[in-house]
């Protein structure tokens, strides 16, 4: 599982309520961003812990589900955004991601419940975008399937505050249904803090 020893897609991801009718309450597309400028610099996304080794994600128009932009990530990129207010109810977290066919290494994609994060059990969720494997794993579980190459796939998860569990669907199958608190590791909080798109010194381009 991920760990940091420093002391949340086409383009968009979408944090909405599970209740009609389905509002969102945030999104980003990043269409609105210019192309030339890092994006923790001219946004609200931010690197992981503040590491400026990890700050050099931008938005590009080398692919899009909404025109014209996408996030691109790679290398050491680790892009991070925060939430506060949701630490009750029922809530969908969608993002489209688009890996290219024979992707290097593995890249994840990751929902915490507390940040900053000192240990895992402020990990909810890390998926595992497997590009040699071509699947996608639940990445401290058994449960895989299948990744879609060279196309936009969507990234579902359903979060139930209240019951404490989660389903994640990826390109419309069901991946893992767990627990929100425990889903990496036992002791997690009843809470929605952040999203992390993680590079994991991949080489490949993945879209967000």
């Amino acid at each position: 599982m991920r760990t940091h020893t420093e002391a949340l897609l086409a383009a968009t991801m979408i944090l909405g309520a599970l209740a009609p009718p389905v509002t969102a309450d945030w999104f980003d597309t990043f269409d609105t961003y210019d192309t030339v400028t890092k994006l923790p610099d001219q946004s609200t996304w931010e690197a992981w812990d503040n590491d400026a080794n990890a700050a050099n994600f931008y938005a590009t128009t080398d692919r899009a589900r909404s025109a014209p932009n996408s996030m691109v990530i790679n290398g050491a990129d680790d892009a991070v955004h925060r939430y506060s207010g949701y630490d009750s109810g029922r809530w969908i977290f969608t993002a489209w991601v688009y890996a290219p066919a024979g992707m290097i290494g593995e890249q994840y994609f990751i929902l915490l419940n507390t940040y900053p994060a000192s240990d895992n059990n402020n990990w909810s969720l890390q998926v595992e975008l497997d590009g040699p494997g071509a699947t996608v794993n639940d990445f401290n579980g058994a449960s895989s399937v299948p990744m879609l190459m060279d196309a936009w796939a969507q990234i579902r998860v359903e979060i139930d505050l209240d019951q404490d569990v989660q389903s994640v669907f990826y390109n419309g199958v069901p991946l893992v249904s767990k627990s929100w608190t425990g889903g990496v590791e036992p002791g997690g909080a009843i809470n929605i803090a952040a999203v992390d798109l993680w590079a994991n010194e991949s080489d490949s381009d993945v879209y967000y």
